[in-house]
């Protein structure tokens, strides 16, 4: 199978000089410190010279002096989209293509390269070069298609063909086997057979479900163990253990081998063996002292659940075309629940409330978070019920419908805007989650693993919200986003938390109760920071301050963590000796 490259012309009038000479001088007068300017004379500088006939050995120089300033650029342009939300600014999603097409010249010039070198007489050719130029080809195809997962957008149209093609065309002369020089900083495989492992595992980690650091680090980690992975075609030793499939003669992804199976009997394909990744994926810290630490510690589990078995659904899918409200984020759902009782009557004018107070006194109180909220303190009246944690309930305890909660008419701060909605459309829906889409000029804002609060049409409770959590992503474009949801509580009530003992001021957080089903006692949602195992925190439910102790992490999505929880002794209390304690007594001063 021989790679496709772009058709070569003559030079012409203005264009990239090529001469070893004039590029020398051309790098040295680029303006690096001015991003957009370097960008435009790199892109155009590849565009004239995949457009001329240079020889192999002079266009592979050029190339290897213009790649490090690519690369560079490329770290540059990724500052505009790097840590964002989706769907991204129209600003931001050019950066983003202006990038991805910026490697797609740099693949396609050293394609030119594997092709002219190959053309030549057996004789004269430089098998060296013709090995470096494969594996910069692929290196630079993989890199444009794992920009796309960064932004979550769709692969680009052909790009999986190019990938197969040059991957298939190095296996069979026997050019994908010697390791190339990898730059410090860059996260490739040192060999192009590994590299299209890497590749291959990278789309079968479902990018789409990983936030931007973790899909960072696991490129990174899987340049060193992508070796362990076996390609193998049909038929050979091993094959019989292969659980995913690569069709090489078109444009699609590798998937799972049950599902393509019925495809592949008039396809070319090959067979992708992953049952040693594991182990080495494992151990792998141990050989490689220079990766960078992981952003949370389920990405390596969910990745090797992904590579060693194929899920299955558990709840069946049904399509359904409605419209829901959501809020987006810990603070935002957590503020609604708070507040939106009282939506309603924000947009009108409140009565004026005067009061005397001292002033001394008043700055010496502690301030809590249902102040700071501008809602009425627990002592003005709430209309949040006490929760008793300290009995963990079977069910978190609701709110009155009513609205019976007294209103003092005190003015509110003038930034208490009331809490938005977001209307997205409802795609489909199961008992496990719902696929929910927006246009792409919405206002909404969305990462994975982001808290959801959804209010779904017909509820009879008009304030209260089922929790999810963002687990894919995927961005079109202008057509809009796409987000999956999975349901993780069906209710929830907000609290304040902070650390025993602190004064500072209360994080905002949820009560979630338990599920049965699962057999989930209740939990707390709260934030990332300062919160983990083994911290004892105070939580606050409106009209009560109770003590807990964070037992179990449940899940950390990076954008907010679920524990479990169990409650600490109330001042006063003497704690109980465990009964085996006395048994021991007389033994220590002997020990």
């Amino acid at each position: 199978m021989e790679p496709r490259s772009p058709a070569s012309g003559a030079a012409r009038e203005g264009t990239f000089d090529p001469r070893p000479a004039r590029v020398q001088a051309w790098l040295a007068g680029l303006p690096r410190a001015n991003i957009g300017e370097t960008t435009r004379r790199l892109f155009h500088a590849l565009q004239d010279t995949n457009a001329q006939a240079i020889p192999a050995a002079q266009r592979f120089d050029l190339l290897e002096r213009l790649r490090p300033v690519v690369l560079e650029m490329l770290q540059a342009l990724q500052r505009h989209y790097l840590g964002a939300r989706f769907p991204l600014p129209e600003r931001n999603r050019r950066v983003a293509e202006l990038a991805g097409s910026l490697l797609h010249q740099l693949a396609q010039a050293y394609r030119r390269v594997v092709d002219d070198e190959w053309q030549r007489p057996r004789l004269l050719r430089d098998g060296r070069r013709l090995q470096a130029a494969v594996h910069r080809a692929l290196d630079a195809l993989s890199l444009c298609l794992r920009q796309s997962y960064l932004v979550y957008a769709p692969p680009p149209r052909g790009i999986w063909r190019a990938l197969h093609e040059i991957a298939t065309f190095a296996r069979e002369r026997g050019l994908d086997r010697p390791p190339q020089s990898i730059p410090p900083g860059e996260t490739s495989a040192p060999t192009a057979r590994d590299l299209y492992k890497q590749t291959l595992l990278f789309s079968l980690a479902c990018p789409y479900r990983l936030r931007q650091e973790e899909m960072r680090w696991l490129e990174a980690r899987l340049a060193h163990c992508a070796r362990f992975a076996r390609l193998l075609e049909p038929g050979a030793p091993g094959a019989a253990d292969a659980l995913f499939a690569v069709p090489i003669d078109g444009d699609e992804p590798p998937g799972y081998l049950d599902l393509l199976r019925p495809l592949l009997a008039h396809r070319t394909h090959l067979l992708f063996e992953t049952r040693d990744l594991v182990e080495a994926c494992t151990g792998i810290d141990r050989e490689a002292a220079d990766l960078p630490d992981p952003p949370g510690t389920t990405t390596l589990t969910r990745a090797l659940l992904a590579w060693g078995a194929m899920p299955r659904r558990r709840f069946t899918r049904r399509d359904l075309e409605a419209e829901v409200e959501v809020t987006l984020g810990l603070s935002a759902t957590h503020h609604y629940l708070l507040r939106g009782r009282e939506a309603d009557c924000l947009t009108e004018e409140p009565g004026v409330r005067f009061e005397i107070v001292d002033p001394a006194e008043e700055a010496r109180r502690p301030r809590d978070v249902w102040e700071l909220a501008g809602v009425p303190t627990p002592h003005e009246g709430d209309a949040l019920r006490p929760l008793d944690l300290t009995g963990l309930p079977g069910a978190v305890s609701e709110a009155p419908e009513d609205g019976s909660g007294t209103d003092t008419g005190q003015a509110r701060p003038p930034h208490a805007a009331p809490p938005v909605l977001q209307r997205w459309r409802l795609r489909d829906i199961s008992a496990g989650g719902m696929r929910l889409s927006a246009q792409a000029q919405t206002r909404a804002q969305v990462e994975v693993g982001e808290l959801v609060g959804i209010r779904e049409p017909g509820t009879r409770r008009p304030h209260a919200l089922g929790l999810g959590v963002i687990r894919w992503l995927k961005c079109d474009g202008k057509a809009g986003v796409e987000i999956g949801i999975e349901t993780i509580a069906p209710q929830a009530v907000p609290v304040g938390a902070r650390p025993a003992d602190s004064d500072n001021a209360y994080l905002p957080g949820l009560l979630l109760p338990e599920l049965p089903a699962v057999r989930q006692p209740p939990t707390l949602v709260l934030t990332t920071l300062p919160f983990r195992v083994g911290d004892r925190i105070e939580v606050c439910t409106g009209q009560d301050h109770t003590r807990v102790e964070l037992t179990r992490l449940v899940e950390n999505t990076g954008r907010h963590a679920q524990y479990r929880f169990r409650p600490c002794e109330r001042r006063g209390e003497k704690a109980e000796a465990p009964a085996q304690a006395d048994a021991f007594d007389d033994l220590w001063q002997a020990l």
